[in-house]
């Protein structure tokens, strides 16, 4: 879709591509950790992104203050204590082999049991136990496991590091984010529930929202939807300031 209208499209997985390919202008997308990412860049490099569009996750502004992780779940987002489980170092006693791996990806993609029991529960983690029993999930290729089966480790390790970035969002603080937004909501996400982001507009003076019926994986559930809701941005949005581009 992106390419029919004449755009150039790089997506890389991780940072560290910055200005490597010359652009003086981009537009930023993403979804789960890349919608964090996206709206980290845009603050960190305001000359640099035009516009941005996040599927699921929605905008944080920078904090003052530090809070914990595990009071943060206690407290505040109690759907956020499968990150519990990720900093514990759980998953890396439990997963050891190729299969085991394979499966752990599977029960994070939806993965059910033959009884249709999912592998992952937002309160809880990955459950362990129900591993071996985890059909294929639709949502996974085997080329997409073989791909990052060897790095699940550092996957994981970005939950590890919350108060390495808030210090760095220490020096965004104040810093607006005035830039075109289009944030897409997925109406059954049990992680990034709808509610988290009920105050993006106090942030977010050029934001446009938009709702699809779906889960976190709306992406893979609602294509032609969510392409639909980019491609009208696009044209009603950021081709009518492409003089900026």
């Amino acid at each position: 879709m992106l390419l029919n209208k004449g755009l150039r499209v790089v997506a890389p997985d991780c940072l560290g591509y910055g200005r490597t390919l010359g652009t003086s202008k981009i537009i930023l997308g993403g979804h789960d950790w890349g919608g964090f990412v996206v709206y980290r860049i845009a603050l960190h490099c305001p000359d640099f992104v035009t516009h941005i569009f996040s599927v699921c996750t929605p905008y944080g502004p920078p904090h003052r203050e530090f809070v914990p992780l595990d009071e943060l779940v206690t407290t505040r987002l109690p759907f956020f204590g499968y990150q519990l489980q990720f900093v514990s170092g759980e998953v890396e006693k439990a997963i050891k082999t190729e299969k085991d791996i394979r499966q752990f990806l599977i029960a994070l993609f939806g993965g059910r049991t033959p009884t249709g029991e999912f592998g992952f529960d937002v309160k809880k983690g990955v459950l362990l136990d129900k591993l071996a029993d985890l059909q294929p999930s639709w949502l996974l290729s085997e080329k997409v496991i073989k791909a990052v089966s060897s790095i699940i480790t550092l996957k994981i390790n970005w939950y590890r590091i919350r108060e390495q970035n808030y210090k760095d969002d220490l020096e965004l603080i104040g810093r607006g984010l005035d830039i075109p937004v289009l944030f897409i909501r997925a109406t059954n996400d049990d992680a990034l529930r709808p509610e988290l982001s009920k105050n993006m507009h106090k942030y977010l003076p050029n934001l446009i929202q938009a709702e699809i019926e779906g889960t976190h994986w709306v992406l893979w559930q609602k294509p032609e939807r969510c392409n639909e809701v980019i491609a009208k941005w696009i044209d009603n949005v950021v081709f009518e300031t492409q003089g900026k581009l």
